[in-house]
Formats: structure tokens, C-alpha cells, sequence
């Protein structure tokens, strides 16, 4: 009897390990992330984004590309900054939005993962995502970075020219 029960222990040792493990995976934050999207939690989706990281990223990405004086990139944050506030705006509150602007938001969804590769503290990651008007699909590649508070997405590339395409600037 006692050695069902060292089994049986050991067993749920395991499993909470290995549940303990996956709940600090890359894919475990995405998914977190997917589910924030399609139940619209802005706070849960704040919590797996590095917003301050990707802007920062696709303004130094703009400034190289365009050949700026780096003194222009605190004015193009600015604007990147207001940018995404409204885009998460019309994401996160559509009805909000509609009210204001008389125009429907559309919605993204992450159809696939594919963790292409992680070393130590950074993952590159390949998503899916589908375009839930239209249903047309685009694969975009992400960084993710470990922080204190698990992981987080840190930079989405070939963000800079959309982004930039769409302002116009």
C-alpha cells in the first residue's frame, strides 16, 4: 500500500513539475496572448506585449531605413505611441470606437505557432495570423525575451514598413 502511494505521490510531483515547467514557455505566453485576443482582455494582452520595446525598435528601424538624424526619433515615438494606443483602442473597445468614428474594427487572430528557435532568454517564433474579414492569412515572425514577469513579446519584424506605409510618414 505504501508503495502506491510513493507512486502516486511521485506522479503528482511530476505532473506539477511539468505543469510548472510549461507555464514558463514561450508558447505557454502565447497562447495566453491568443486567448487575451479573442476574449478582448486588454490587461492580459498588456501583460504579454513589450509595447515600449516594439516601438522603440520600429522607430530605430525607421530612422536607419530612412537615413534620419537620430535626433528625430523622440518625435516619431511620440507619434508611434498615439498610434498604437488607437489601434489597441479600436481593438480592444470596437463599440467605443464605432461610436466615435461610424467605422466597424476588424479583428486578427493567431491561427498557428511555430517556435522557430530559443537561446536562453530569446525565442524567435513564426505565428499565423488570419484576418478575420477577408480570411486571408500572413506568417509574421516574433521575438520573444524573458522578463521577471515571464515572457513577452519584444519585436515583430517587417513591422516598421507596415506601420509606417499605413501613417504615411
Amino acid at each position: 500500500m505504501k508503495m502506491i502511494q510513493g507512486i502516486f505521490l511521485l506522479a503528482i510531483v511530476v505532473i506539477g513539475g511539468g505543469y510548472y515547467y510549461y507555464k514558463s514557455t514561450p508558447e505557454y505566453s502565447l497562447k495566453q496572448l491568443k486567448v487575451a485576443l479573442e476574449e478582448r482582455d486588454r490587461i492580459e494582452f498588456t501583460k504579454k506585449i513589450d509595447l515600449e520595446s516594439i516601438i522603440a525598435g520600429v522607430v530605430q528601424e525607421f530612422v536607419v531605413l530612412k537615413n534620419l538624424d537620430f535626433s528625430e526619433e523622440n518625435r516619431y515615438q511620440a507619434k508611434l505611441k498615439n498610434f498604437a494606443q488607437n489601434a489597441m483602442d479600436a481593438y480592444f473597445m470596437p463599440e467605443i470606437v464605432r461610436k466615435r468614428t461610424g467605422h466597424y474594427t476588424s479583428e486578427i487572430k493567431i491561427d498557428e505557432i511555430e517556435k522557430l528557435e530559443c537561446v536562453g532568454a530569446s525565442c524567435k517564433i513564426k505565428l499565423t495570423l488570419v484576418h478575420s474579414t477577408n480570411r486571408k492569412s500572413r506568417e509574421v515572425d516574433i521575438e520573444m525575451r524573458k522578463s521577471s514577469s515571464g515572457w513577452k513579446v519584444s519585436k515583430i519584424n517587417g513591422l516598421t514598413e507596415e506601420v509606417y506605409k499605413y501613417l504615411k510618414l
